[in-house]
C-alpha cells in the first residue's frame, strides 16, 4: 500500500476499535474506509483547535450522516457538523515541470459561477477537471479579446456607410432573404433561447418529467427544416444533445455523432 493508503487503513482501525457497529456498514456497502478516515482527520481537527473531545456518540451520529455519500458529499456534512474553519488562504507551489500548485477557497457563488461554465463549455469538453476548466476559460478570454481588437481594426479601415453602392445594398438584402428562408438560427436568436431556457426542454412523454439538462445544450428545430419546418422562434426549443440526437431518429433522420 502507498503510505496515504495505509494511513487511511490505520485510521479507519482505530475508527472502528472504538465504534464496533460501524463494521456493518461497510459490509453493507454503505461506507467505506475513506469516509472513516475523513471522519477521524475532522475530528482530530476540531479537539486540536478548540481543546474538546468529540465522543463516541457525536461520532456514531456523523457516520449515520455520511452513509452511502460520496468523498465530497461526505467532506461537505462532516465540515459543516463539525464546523470546521474555513481556509481562505492560496498558496501556490511550483514543481519541477515548471508547472504550478494552487490551493484556494471558492466561495459559494463562484463555484455556483464555475460549474455554469462547465456546463456552458460541455460541447468542448465534457465534464472537465478543475485545471482543464482553467484551461478553456483562458483560451476562450483570450480568443475573444484577440479577436475584439482585430475587429477594431478593420473597422477603422472600413469606407463611411456613403460609399456603399447601390448593389452593394441589394445583395446584402438578398443575403437577408436567403438567410431567413434557411435553417441558419441568427446568433442574437441563440443567446436569447439559451438565456430564456438554460437547460433541456425535453419531456418524457411517459413520465412527465423534464430533462432539465445543462450539458452540450443545442437549439433544436420542432419540426426539423428537411421536412419543411422554419427556422421561426416558434419552431425552436433547447435540447441537449442526446435528447436532439433522440428526437431525430423519431424523425428517421440522422445527425452525426
Amino acid at each position: 500500500y502507498s503510505e496515504a493508503s495505509a494511513q487511511r487503513r490505520i485510521q479507519s482501525a482505530r475508527l472502528l476499535r472504538q465504534i464496533p457497529e460501524v463494521g456493518e456498514s461497510i459490509v453493507a456497502g454503505r461506507l467505506n474506509m475513506t469516509q472513516l478516515s475523513q471522519v477521524q482527520m475532522m475530528v482530530r481537527q476540531k479537539q486540536s483547535a478548540e481543546q474538546v473531545i468529540v465522543s463516541a456518540e457525536e461520532k456514531i451520529s456523523l457516520i449515520s450522516a455520511i452513509e452511502s455519500k460520496t468523498s465530497f458529499e461526505t467532506e461537505l456534512i462532516l465540515s459543516k457538523a463539525l464546523d470546521v474553519p474555513i481556509k481562505k488562504l492560496e498558496t501556490a507551489r511550483p514543481q519541477q515541470d515548471d508547472s504550478l500548485r494552487l490551493e484556494m477557497t471558492l466561495s459559494a457563488d463562484l463555484l455556483k459561477k464555475m460549474e455554469q461554465v462547465k456546463s456552458l463549455f460541455s460541447h468542448v469538453k465534457h465534464n472537465p477537471s478543475w485545471s482543464e476548466l482553467l484551461e478553456l476559460l483562458a483560451d476562450f478570454a483570450i480568443s475573444k479579446k484577440s479577436a475584439s481588437r482585430s475587429v477594431r481594426e478593420r473597422k477603422s479601415q472600413l469606407p463611411d456607410c456613403e460609399s456603399i453602392t447601390e448593389n452593394n445594398e441589394e445583395m446584402l438584402t438578398r443575403s437577408r432573404s436567403v438567410a431567413e428562408c434557411s435553417r441558419y438560427i441568427p446568433a442574437q436568436i441563440r443567446r436569447d433561447l439559451l438565456k430564456q431556457n438554460p437547460c433541456c426542454q425535453f419531456v418524457s412523454p411517459v413520465t412527465g418529467v423534464k430533462c432539465k439538462s445543462r450539458f452540450q445544450l443545442q437549439i433544436d428545430h420542432v419540426v426539423p427544416f428537411s421536412v419543411s419546418g422554419d427556422s421561426s422562434v416558434a419552431n425552436l426549443r433547447v435540447l441537449c444533445r442526446a435528447h436532439n440526437l433522440s428526437e431525430a431518429a423519431q424523425w428517421g433522420l440522422n445527425i452525426p455523432h
